[in-house]
């Protein structure tokens, strides 16, 4: 096997886990409430995955349960079925990324970057949300600039 070999990363990947089951360490998706926006066809494999690694999926978002997710899988042209969701997701920090995303984070070593999986439509919203959320410690006032 070679270690970029997709076998190799899941073989290391199972060991990992399999190591971290033994220091009493969480599931890998322990933490992680999904929204699984894909047909229901197709969601069984990514449903089971989630609960498998200690996550949680929900059927569907609501008023009352947007609060409690923390990523939303889909893929570009499944966006539809979210598209009106898309604004209150991204003023709560809830990325909308692509399905790959899981496997990166079961199989990497370091936990991969969500602003690398999001969506294309989804960028947008996320970057002009993620805008208004960065702060500088560079005082804009002129007053303050010149204090010290």
């Amino acid at each position: 096997l070679t270690n970029s070999s997709i076998d190799s990363r899941m073989s290391i990947a199972a060991r990992r886990r399999r190591l971290a089951a033994v220091r009493g360490e969480d599931l890998i998706f322990s933490g992680i409430t999904a929204h699984v926006a894909i047909p229901s066809n197709k969601q069984g494999q990514f449903t089971r995955l989630i609960v498998a690694g200690g996550g949680t999926t929900l059927e569907r978002i609501t008023d009352e349960n947007i609060e409690d997710i923390t990523h939303v899988l889909t893929e570009s042209r499944y966006l539809p079925s979210i598209q009106g969701k898309l604004s209150s997701l991204s003023n709560m920090g809830i990325p909308v990324v692509q399905p790959i995303y899981l496997s990166d984070y079961l199989t990497n070593e370091k936990y991969p970057q969500v602003d690398n999986y999001l969506v294309e439509e989804y960028k947008a919203f996320w970057e002009k949300k993620k805008r208004s959320r960065v702060t500088t410690d560079t005082p804009t006032n002129p007053l303050k600039k010149n204090r010290n």
